[in-house]
């Protein structure tokens, strides 16, 4: 006679889960998206400018109501500045932040012992992500510098 107690325990064992491994190694992967899109998403997000003509009225409109004003002898309240996001900032942040929020997520899934794989690709990726900005940062600092070299050595001193 077979030992049951043994059959239902082993079908009564769940498989693993890996939530915290598979949220964090998803969130990363949008962070890094965001990351690597940054420069598109911020130009797209900033408004166009006006056109010089428009520029030029509105000047000459301010001007004309601030010679108003003055003869009027009234003392304007100054108007509060509309609130702008600033998107070249935002986006960075954001992307930094669910880098951050991914990689945390792969380190709580690697503390619980789910698959180590998953885990370190969240760790990895969300490394990656907060890394990129960084990463750009120097290579724009590396072009900077070679330009400098190459206008430097070529110039002529005497």
């Amino acid at each position: 006679m077979p030992d049951t107690s043994v059959e239902n325990a082993v079908t009564e064992v769940s498989p693993r889960r890996n939530w915290f491994g598979v949220t964090g190694l998803s969130v990363a992967f949008v962070g890094l998206a965001l990351s690597v899109l940054t420069p598109w998403l911020a130009n797209l997000m900033q408004p166009p400018p006006k056109p010089a003509e428009e520029e030029i009225a509105d000047f000459a409109a301010k001007i004309v109501k601030r010679v108003k004003e003055k003869l009027k002898k009234q003392q304007p309240l100054p108007p509060a500045p509309p609130k702008q996001i600033f998107w070249p900032i935002v986006f960075p942040a954001s992307a930094i932040g669910t880098g951050l929020l991914g990689l945390l997520l792969g380190v709580i899934s690697w503390i619980k012992r789910e698959d180590h794989r998953i885990s370190g690709t969240a760790v990895a990726i969300g490394t990656i992500t907060i890394a990129w900005q960084y990463i750009i940062l120097a290579v724009a600092i590396v072009v900077g510098l070679v330009i400098f070299v190459i206008v430097f050595a070529n110039l002529d001193l005497g």
